[in-house]
Parts: structure tokens; sequence; C-alpha cells
């Protein structure tokens, strides 16, 4: 019995083909974009609460995140493996960076006497 999460992703992964897996990530995204435009819509007041379409979002959230991890097993199994944390990690330190030149700019305007924008 498989047991851990991880466990779970890889035998998700091996029963079905890359290919397979590349196009349910498709139509998976596909639903989670639906799913944050139906909470713009509810907050104005245009179908559903913000509470229920939030909640579908966070559905379709899990979906999207469930097969990524699973394109992280193929790519780590390729012949020249890529390993995605490394590739993450960069992507989040350079947008940490660019945050604290937003903040630094923010805090000159406002010494300046211009409001941000």
């Amino acid at each position: 019995m498989v047991k851990t999460r991880n466990e779970k992703i890889k035998a998700i992964a091996r029963f079905y083909s890359y290919e397979g897996q590349t196009e349910q990530l498709i139509e998976e995204c596909a639903k989670l974009i639906q799913a944050a435009q139906k909470i713009k819509r509810a907050a104005q007041g245009q179908g559903g609460t913000v509470e229920e379409t939030t909640r579908q979002m966070a559905e379709e959230a899990a979906d999207v995140m469930i097969m990524c991890e699973q394109i992280k097993f193929y790519l780590a199994a390729l012949d020249e493996p890529i390993e995605l944390d490394p590739i993450i990690n960069k992507k989040l330190d350079r947008q940490l960076t660019r945050i604290e030149a937003e903040k630094k700019k923010r805090k000159e305007k406002k010494q300046h006497g211009q409001e941000n924008p």
C-alpha cells in the first residue's frame, strides 16, 4: 500500500504517461484560472460567494500542485535529470531581490513627498 504523499505522486506518475499528465496539467491550470476569475466575479456580486469560489479555487490549486509534483518526478527521472528545487530557489531569491529594490524605491518616493503608485 502506498503511504506517503511522495509515494502516491510517484505511483500515479508511473501509471500515466508524461504526455498524458502534461495534457492533464494544462487542463488543471485552465480550471485554476477559471476559479480565480470566479472569485473576482463573486466579489462584484456576480454569482456565488467569495467563500464558495475561494474553496473552489483551493481545490483547483491542489490539482495543479499534484500535477506539478508529477512533472517534477518525470523531470528528475530523465537521462539528464532536471531538478526543480534549485530553479525554484533561484527564482525565489530573484523575486526577493526585486522586492527589496521596490521597497527602496517606495521609501525614496515617500521621503520626497511622492505617494506610492
